[in-house]
């Protein structure tokens, strides 16, 4: 008999924490502001990274898009800023839906570049939410 009640008197609080923590405002997870975008950078020789890469001018490397929830995403306007000589010059890609509709929830569309100068350029992403 003890045993019974030590395990009911135990069992209830843990019942009542449980339906007091569960929340019926759940956010779903498509939700669109959890659409996120990131830029990938490949080099001649095949290595991606999201950082930097080392290529030889004259190279293509490719500048990818990597979106989560891609659908959400209408569209991404890419900046390449060029730094020579101390001065930057911007070049604007504006690119409209850049996932196809087949992938639902992530997908990367790759965009050549080909640099014919030396120096440090910084590429910057923006996308929009539909």
């Amino acid at each position: 008999m003890r045993c019974r009640v030590f395990a009911l008197s135990a069992i209830l609080p843990l019942l009542a924490a449980v339906f007091l923590s569960c929340s019926s405002n759940l956010t779903s997870p498509y939700d669109p502001s959890n659409a996120k975008m990131h830029l990938l950078v490949k080099s001649s020789t095949g290595i991606v990274t999201s950082d930097a890469v080392t290529d030889t001018v004259g190279n293509t490397v490719n500048i990818g898009i990597n979106g989560t929830l891609s659908t959400c995403i209408d569209s991404v306007k890419l900046w390449v800023t060029i730094r020579e000589n101390n001065k930057l010059s911007d070049s604007i890609l504006t690119v409209v839906s850049p996932f196809s509709s087949s992938s639902k929830y992530s997908d990367t569309a790759w965009y050549n570049f080909v640099f014919n100068d030396t120096g440090i350029k910084v590429i910057k992403g923006t996308a929009y939410i539909q």
